[in-house]
């Protein structure tokens, strides 16, 4: 069980490639935003955002993510260099469960701290949709690098403001005590651990500096 956008951007692309390695592994995935009991649905492994919801789960740290600023190229060469002057209608956001106000961004630099609230004219619950409008210039996104790598890699988004502090979120690797000793979840934990690495390399990832 993964977190729906965390599945679209990472694990889904890679299972392909699992499969091939262990053919005899039978691997079934749900991708879903809202945590299920992982030891009562019978759930081997499980990947959880910041938190983990039962003391009868052994949680593995598998990935620190940090928010980045992201638009597509030709918006980046429209904004100011300071993000203090970003228009907040030029912000597009997301927003957190059961509420209709996006999150704020919040950024720092030294001694100084900024809260950007987003004021643009689209705003989503997922990250997905969020990409894809930035992708297509209806404004600046705040997202999870591990979210935006992909486009930020194949340069139809480019990251701004990299030089700004933004906050973190750690995934962590979770499954239930007893399963911790099987062979097919000591093959898939080590599968995951090398797809998250993999966001870790340095890569040509667009950076844009704006003036």
């Amino acid at each position: 069980e993964t977190p729906v956008s965390l599945g679209h951007a990472l694990l889904c692309p890679a299972l392909a490639e699992f499969a091939q390695r262990y053919p005899d592994i039978s691997t079934t995935v749900s991708l879903s935003n809202q945590p299920h009991h992982i030891i009562e649905r019978g759930i081997d492994i499980a990947i959880r955002m910041d938190h983990v919801e039962d003391a009868d789960l052994v949680a593995r740290p598998i990935y620190e993510s940090r928010y980045v600023l992201c638009c597509a190229p030709d918006l980046a060469a429209q904004l100011p260099p300071h993000p203090a002057d970003l228009d907040p209608r030029r912000c597009i956001g997301i927003l957190p469960e059961e509420r209709h106000f996006p999150n704020p961004w919040v950024l720092s630099k030294d001694h100084e701290q900024l809260e950007i609230r987003p004021g643009g004219p689209l705003h989503f619950n997922s990250s997905d949709a969020l990409l894809i409008a930035a992708q297509r210039g209806a404004g600046v996104a705040c997202v999870l690098d591990v979210f935006g790598n992909r486009r930020l890699a194949d340069g139809t988004l480019v990251q701004v403001y990299a030089d700004w502090t933004t906050a973190v979120k750690t995934f962590y690797l979770v499954m239930p005590k007893s399963r911790v000793g099987s062979a097919k979840v000591k093959a898939f934990t080590e599968f995951l651990f090398g797809v998250f690495d993999s966001q870790r390399r340095p890569s040509d990832h667009h950076v844009i500096g704006v003036k």
